[in-house]
């Protein structure tokens, strides 16, 4: 059994309340509480005394007690007391009574001292790229560097639009002439003043008969050469059909080219005369003397066949080409 108690209050309170919390006290713990001094905490004891305290806080006003640790300092309106408990362990087990209520908070304590810095967390996400900033002032010019190697050549451009003709520059000086080349013509020939010719119903029909004057002759050069043939003259048929009159172009008794002239088909008997020429060409003709001539004839079909009624300009000619 616990066989004494003593301590002290900081300050004056009713004596009844405090015997009455000391006496609640001891019901609860089954031991003596005997205050014996109003001051509580510090405690004024001989250097002998080594011995076991109890430390609370009595409400003065209600005489409630909380139990508290030798160095917690009460509230204003709270008497800190103290006991001292002396005799050994009691026996006796006691039940705890209910839960007192929660009392208000306490102000907040002074802050701590800071701690150690801590170990660093794991790197976050990456934000989200920010908005460009405005661009800065021009720095100044650096120093030039050394040049690099030349890149590889651009892809030709497109072709642009012909500028404007310049003025004519002066004559230069006459090149050496070129080696001889081939003539245009290697030999030629021609007859003309072509005088008026006619066949009429005095002469058979369908019998080819020459032109008078209508022949040139010319002694060809080449084996390989052409001849071309120009027969230029007023032609002229007098018919009531197409076709009444025919001339052909002959070279050697060989015919180029058959023709008819005049050629108009009416109902009425009438003079049809054109002027034009003729050409005809003279392929693989031997080298040597060639004879060109004009021949015409009269179908039933037609009473006059005409040629050189206009003698002015006709001609017949005859030309090698190599």
């Amino acid at each position: 059994m616990l066989s004494n108690v003593t301590g002290r209050v900081r300050q004056r309170c009713s004596i009844a309340r405090f015997i009455k919390a000391s006496s609640a006290f001891s019901l609860i713990a089954g031991i003596t509480v005997l205050p014996t001094s109003l001051f509580g905490h510090e405690r004024d004891l001989e250097p002998r005394d080594t011995g076991v305290y109890i430390y609370a806080c009595v409400q003065a006003e209600n005489g409630q007690t909380r139990i508290v640790g030798p160095n917690t300092p009460c509230r204003r309106s709270e008497v800190a007391v103290h006991w001292a408990v002396v005799g050994s362990q009691a026996t006796t087990q006691t039940t705890s009574g209910p839960a007192g209520p929660a009392g208000p908070m306490g102000p907040a304590g002074p802050a701590g001292p800071q701690g150690a810095t801590g170990a660093a967390g794991p790197a976050g996400a990456t934000g989200e790229a920010g908005a460009a900033g405005p661009t800065g002032p021009m720095g100044p010019i650096g120093p030039i560097g050394t040049a690099g190697s030349p890149g590889a050549t651009g892809a030709t451009g497109a072709t642009g639009p012909m500028g404007p003709a310049g003025q004519d520059g002066l004559t230069g000086p006459a090149g050496p002439a070129g080696p001889k080349g081939d003539p245009a013509t290697l030999a030629f020939a021609l007859v003309s003043e072509l005088p008026d010719v006619r066949l009429n119903s005095s002469s058979p029909v369908n019998t080819w008969s020459m032109v008078a004057n209508r022949v040139v002759s010319l002694n060809k050069l080449s084996d390989t050469s052409k001849l071309r043939i120009t027969y230029q003259d007023t032609l002229g048929a007098r018919a009531a059909v197409f076709n009444g009159c025919q001339w052909r172009i002959v070279a050697d008794n060989a015919v180029l080219a058959v023709f008819s002239e005049g050629d108009l088909e009416n109902a009425s008997m009438g003079w049809r005369i054109n002027n034009g020429a003729h050409v005809a060409w003279g392929l693989n003709l031997p080298a040597g003397p060639h004879v060109i001539r004009i021949d015409f004839l009269r179908t039933p079909n037609a009473t006059d066949c005409l040629s050189g009624w206009n003698t002015t300009g006709n001609f017949l000619s005859a030309e090698e080409i190599p």
